[in-house]
């Protein structure tokens, strides 16, 4: 946390946090505005709650960008306030191998959806109704959307007969 001090200092178009084991408010109190940053690696993070998500969005206002790798929420969170990230204006939002649901819904229910693309990497058969459901909500204004599947071990991603869902909601997509 004694670096966060000198951070504001920065004007980067950057920023990447990485290995953060739970963003809460603590955390959040101690992060400045970043103006200049307009995209967002978030790597091994793990939130506690949507709030400690959307405090931490907001310290970055003109966010365009936003890449999610490994991160997680845990499945008791709950919302119960209005969204301040919502007025984010995201080009793309990127996720690999992160637990999809509640971590997705954050972004339903903000109503924040990217201008140009979206992109999913090593899905899992759980992941199916919550990306279906963002896809039924959002799929329209998309302009790219990349999938991938989590690969079951032999070097393939496939879709195989437990994946029938996620194959009915691509053909309804296209």
């Amino acid at each position: 946390m004694d670096i966060l001090q000198h951070i504001p200092k920065l004007t980067p178009f950057s920023f990447c946090l990485a290995f953060w084991p739970a963003v809460d408010h603590q955390a959040m109190a101690n992060f400045p505005m970043f103006p200049s940053i307009e995209r967002v690696c978030l790597n091994y993070v793990d939130f506690t709650d949507f709030h400690h998500l959307d405090g931490l969005l907001v310290r970055f206002p003109n966010v365009h960008e936003l890449y999610m790798e490994h991160s997680s929420m845990p499945e008791y969170a709950s919302y119960t306030g209005g969204y301040h990230a919502s007025s984010l204006r995201l080009r793309s939002l990127e996720f690999v191998d992160c637990i999809m649901d509640p971590l997705l819904r954050y972004f339903l229910r903000g109503l924040i959806v990217p201008t140009s693309s979206v992109s999913m990497g090593c899905l899992s058969f759980d992941d199916i109704a919550i990306v279906g459901e963002y896809f039924a909500m959002f799929g329209n204004v998309l302009r790219e959307v990349r999938i991938g599947l989590y690969n079951d071990g032999d070097g393939t991603e496939n879709l195989g007969k437990r994946n029938l869902t996620l194959l009915y909601i691509f053909t309804q997509f296209l």
